[in-house]
């Protein structure tokens, strides 16, 4: 027998550390992993002075090294007696990573992810439980046995993403493949019902035209349909008791009610343990912590912060068009093809894209494609003798590229959360807010992949005209992390630094060539100059404390909502009806539960959010409010523009223009959100008062454009509807006549071709924007956009804009002699 095995060697009295730093000395780790980094350790000295207080919320970078957090916060709790304990995590590919994690330090865990449910199976008294959102609300799996129902401590990694995981988990969705005749029975009763969006949407839906075509459907339509919705084909789950407590949406692939508030009283998991800590980058996604999870308000209001820089790397991140605007895209991916192939670039050349599409490009150039679940086959092809190029298909969160794996990342192209939800989310949004902040969690995951440790290094390369442009955006860089924005905000003076000190693009490759070679080499110089920077940014970035009364009224929605989901719809619309700061939102919502009980004040409170945001739902006896004929010349509207977007160099804000045409891309389907927004965008920068009809749900132009002397009329109609395109055509027409009273406006129809099957006398009062000229339009604004970045954007006057304009054939009096052509009829096909 082995000595060893024979030996018993114990201690006279097992000592387990309660506190969690300590803890961390005691364990034995792998190497590499021995030390606890300074952020960690203060964040859990923070939270174990703490630990007591029901829930808490935890602020750390991407990359830092969260999950370690959780853990031992976790084992201090079973240390002292506590069980049982889980970490809960959005999804498998996170709950692997986690225990990886576990495993490098010691820590014991048990992984339930397996659906099913077994007889033998028991929760684990002394161990950590590593779980995702999914299998704590399937109905058959561990999380319902009684002994599961009121746990000892929950951690909840990466919050907001865990949130939309539950929310899509307890979705209940009508796939239009899988019950095609209930799809189209719901899609005709709310389509025929009154007071909806623009009949081409229906079109669009029914004919399936348009994979990006979404849909609200109102509440007085769901209250109508009810009793047949809820008795249909497709049971609903058991947390539906009444569709006011939904919002529904439909596209071409089917219906989803989500729910307005999810039911976490009913996962005992999440909703009964004892003590809850919540892991999160940033505080922008606040509020739903409270109103969906249930949190204290006084958890934003006083969560467990560590400023600090120190255990961020040194991570250089490049946004390209902020040194040459020339370096778009393309010419970037084969400079960075040119610098691995020659040497250059001395590390592993990883990319990450939101998409299959996207990848196929960088394959053709001599990249292995990868998704992000080929976690284990990545790493071992990265630590092989031989560098090599990987693209990973949406590896924004999951990718551990730890050590010597790569120094080089490139974020190509905007990562996508195209849920239907987020979709309405745009539409309901003009700022695009509640899909922003998801997109800005995603790229900040994204930029964290690389830098894994205070001692680490990389290059961050970031590609795609619209994810630039987020980056760029002085509004959109709050709703990153201080780390994050210290770092941004260097780039920013690091590109102007380039540009000003270059005459040539040759000058400034050189210099970005000498760049990467400093900062893969470590350069000593650069790293000074690195440090100084973002020590100094970071202490300029004021501590963002979270707003007490957007805290509280999320508390108070809350409690409106558990209240409707007891049927006490009354008591929700008064409690609503009383929040400090009414919004579009939370009026559509009192009127939803006050129409339960009395419709006609319902849409009295409906129209008043209209008139707060006619994005929302139009109730029937809304009169229109015409739109005032702008002011002020194109060049003054242009300069009270630029001065409102507060850029502070004119790279960043040829960036922003060139992402803001970017959807009229010909290959766009005209009828998607996104084109329809450009499309307006556009408007507005030539120096029209723009308004979008069809959004307020009537059956309307496209869009209206009102200028100084003319006004122009779009329509969008389906390209194989000629018959409801007439209809739809006149009514546009006919509609512009009533509201203004005036004829003269230009009709335009926005289609990929300039033939018409329409009636003669609507031919000829019609042009059109066809696709050729949409390519026309797109080239003159990012033509503008790289003369706009000569100067300063505070040092273009409203005279010198104005002159610009003209030049570029972009002024109101241009636009449709040069940007639109006349229609012609279609000849007619002989089938004889």
């Amino acid at each position: 027998m082995d000595f060893l095995d024979a030996v018993r060697l114990t201690p006279a009295q097992s000592i387990h550390a309660v506190q969690p730093d300590v803890l961390f000395d005691e364990l034995i780790h792998d190497a590499g992993y021995e030390y606890l980094r300074g952020s960690q350790r203060a964040s859990l000295r923070q939270w174990s002075q703490r630990r007591d207080e029901r829930d808490l919320v935890t602020v750390m970078g991407s990359g830092v090294g969260k999950a370690l957090v959780g853990l031992l916060a976790l084992q201090s709790e079973l240390n002292r007696g506590a069980t049982p304990v889980v970490y809960v995590c959005a999804d498998a590919r996170q709950a692997q990573n986690v225990v990886e994690t576990a495993k490098h330090h010691n820590l014991p865990v048990t992984e339930y992810i397996e659906v099913a449910v077994k007889d033998d199976v028991q929760p684990a008294a002394n161990r950590i439980i590593v779980t995702t959102i999914d299998q704590i609300v399937a109905p058959k799996s561990i999380f319902t046995m009684p002994v599961l129902e009121k746990v000892a401590m929950l951690v909840v990694d990466d919050a907001p993403a865990c949130l939309r995981q539950l929310q899509t988990a307890m979705t209940w969705r009508i796939d239009r493949e899988k019950y095609p005749e209930w799809y189209e029975h719901l899609l005709t009763w709310f389509e025929n019902e009154p007071q909806t969006q623009s009949p081409i949407m229906w079109q669009a839906l029914r004919k399936a035209v348009s994979a990006a075509v979404a849909l609200s459907v109102p509440y007085w339509t769901l209250a109508k349909y009810q009793a047949r919705i809820l008795a249909g084909p497709v049971a609903p789950p058991a947390w539906i008791q009444n569709l006011a407590n939904v919002e529904c949406y439909i596209d071409q692939a089917g219906i989803e009610f989500q729910p307005r508030q999810l039911p976490i009283e009913q996962l005992p998991v999440l909703n009964e343990a004892v003590r809850r800590l919540f892991l999160v980058t940033s505080l922008t996604t606040g509020t739903d912590l409270v109103q969906q999870w249930g949190l204290s308000p006084s958890s934003l209001l006083a969560p467990i912060e560590v400023r600090s820089t120190g255990d961020a790397g040194e991570k250089l991140i490049i946004t390209p068009q902020q040194f040459d605007i020339q370096l778009n895209d393309s010419r970037m991916r084969s400079y960075l093809k040119y610098l691995f192939e020659s040497g250059l670039l001395t590390t592993n050349l990883v990319i990450i894209v939101p998409t299959d599409e996207a990848a196929i490009i960088w394959q053709k150039m001599g990249a292995k494609v990868y998704q992000s679940t080929d976690q284990k086959e990545l790493m071992a092809d990265l630590t092989g003798t031989k560098l090599m190029m990987a693209v990973v298909i949406d590896g924004y969160r999951h990718l551990d590229l730890r050590g010597a794996a790569s120094h080089c990342l490139v974020l190509d192209g905007l990562p996508n959360p195209n849920r239907l939800a987020d979709r309405i989310a745009l539409q309901r949004d003009p700022g695009a807010r509640a899909k922003i902040r998801t997109i800005v969690e995603l790229i900040e995951a994204g930029l964290g992949r690389t830098v894994r440790s205070g001692a680490d290094s990389s290059l961050v390369f970031l590609l795609g005209d619209q994810l630039q442009a987020l980056t760029v955006m002085p509004e959109i860089q709050e709703l990153f992390s201080p780390q994050t924005r210290a770092q941004l905000q260097f780039s920013q003076k690091l590109g102007t630094a380039i540009k000003k000190t270059s005459r040539t693009a040759s000058d400034i490759t050189i210099k970005l060539n000498q760049l990467i070679k400093a900062v893969l080499t470590r350069d000593p110089r650069w790293r000074a100059i690195y440090h100084e920077n973002i020590n100094y940014n970071y202490r300029q970035i004021k501590s963002v404390a979270y707003c007490s009364i957007k805290a509280a009224q999320a508390a108070q929605i809350r409690q409106a909502n558990q209240l409707a989901l007891a049927g006490k719809f009354q008591e929700a619309a008064t409690l609503i009806s009383e929040v400090a700061q009414p919004t579009a939102a939370t009026l559509e919502q009192q009127a939803t539960y006050q129409y339960q009980i009395d419709p006609a004040k319902a849409l009295v409170i409906q129209k008043q959010a209209y008139r707060e945001n006619p994005a929302y739902l139009r109730p029937a006896g809304v009169a229109y409010l015409p739109v005032p004929r702008p002011e002020l010349t194109t060049g003054k509207r242009l300069k009270a523009y630029l001065e409102a977007l507060n850029f502070d160099n004119g790279n960043d804000l040829a960036i922003y223009f060139e992402a803001r045409v970017m959807p009229l891309d010909v290959k766009a389907d005209f009828l998607t959100e996104d084109f329809q927004r450009a499309l307006a965008w556009v408007g507005m920068l030539v120096g029209f008062e723009t308004t979008r009809p069809t959004v307020e749900m009537i059956a309307e132009p496209s869009e209206l454009w009102r200028g100084l002397k003319q006004d122009i009329v779009f329509q969008i109609n389906l390209p194989d509807d000629p018959v409801g395109g007439a209809v739809m055509t006149q009514a546009a027409i006919e509609w512009y006549q009533a509201e203004y009273g005036d004829a003269s406006a230009q009709l335009v129809l926005v289609q990929t071709k300039r033939t018409l099957t329409l009636p003669t006398n609507l031919i000829r009062a019609t042009r059109v924007l066809t696709a050729t000229k949409v390519e026309e339009l797109v080239r003159k604004i990012d033509c503008l956009a790289e003369k706009l970045s000569a100067r300063m954007p505070s040092e273009w006057t409203a005279d010198a804009l104005e002159s610009l304009m003209r030049a570029e054939k972009l002024t109101m009096a241009d636009f449709v002699e040069n940007f639109t052509v006349p229609a012609r009829k279609a000849k007619k096909v002989n089938h004889g």
